[in-house]
């Protein structure tokens, strides 16, 4: 009986050993895997890093050549204008009269509009006001009246 206690035991042994080698050889598998994927993610990164330092360096030079051609944009501008204001003095010289300096724009019309804002003198027309309220833009004495038009 002992015997066979012993015979059971040993199998159960043997079992659960070739158990715990198995798990061992996937466990050392999912490590060699993991760390693969840890390697491939580090050259991933280091690629990823110098792609966008690559990137950041384009980017500059792109800001740079942007500045400069602005800053020849405007300086043709003000040769133009100082032609144009060097023609128009001799012109208004021949003819006897004086012409106001010309002088460009501060900002493009674009800068000085408030996202859709009705309000700013740029929009303030009738349509912008018609809300028939006694206020004084809209109505029969107002400004937008039909004696207006």
């Amino acid at each position: 009986e002992l015997q066979t206690k012993l015979a059971e035991s040993e199998a159960k042994l043997a079992s659960v050993t070739e158990a715990a080698i198995t798990e061992q050889e996937e466990a050392e598998k999912k490590i060699a895997s993991l760390s693969n994927e840890i390697e491939e993610t580090k050259q991933a990164s280091k690629v990823s890093t110098a792609q966008a330092s690559t990137l950041e360096e384009e980017l500059s030079k792109l800001r740079q050549e942007l500045e400069k051609q602005s800053i020849e944009f405007r300086t043709k501008l003000e040769e133009e204008i100082a032609k144009v204001k060097a023609e128009q003095e001799s012109t208004s010289m021949s003819s006897g009269e004086k012409i106001e300096s010309i002088n460009p724009p501060e900002t493009p019309l674009a800068a000085t509009v408030q996202d859709g804002d009705a309000s700013s003198e740029i929009f303030s027309t009738p349509a912008a006001n018609e809300d028939d309220e006694d206020d004084g833009d809209w109505g029969d004495d107002g400004w937008g009246s039909d004696d207006d038009l």
